[in-house]
């Protein structure tokens, strides 16, 4: 009879399940993190675009100089692709 009434004894250890739920969330949130990251340098780019396009310096008359490097249209394709130096920009 007292074999059936002894307590069990605990252990200090984790279990395989618990490791492995938290190995899955620090997994889930550092996937989070480089997800946002990407998302908020696209935010900015797409920002310092739109502020571009929508800025006063394009109606200026003879303007001497416009550099904007941020637009698509800057560079032309055939440029980027060969490496050579940048003929206009």
């Amino acid at each position: 009879m007292k074999k059936f009434l002894r307590r069990r004894t605990k252990h200090g250890a984790f279990s395989l399940l618990e490791v492995s739920v938290v190995l899955i969330i620090v997994g889930i949130f550092t996937a989070g993190i480089f997800i946002a990251d990407g998302m908020i340098k696209k935010f900015r780019i797409t920002a310092a675009q739109s502020l571009t396009k929508s800025s006063p310096i394009a109606g200026i008359n003879d303007s001497a100089l416009w550099l904007e490097s941020s637009l698509d249209t800057a560079f032309s394709n055939s440029e980027a692709e060969t490496g050579t130096a940048l003929s206009g920009w």
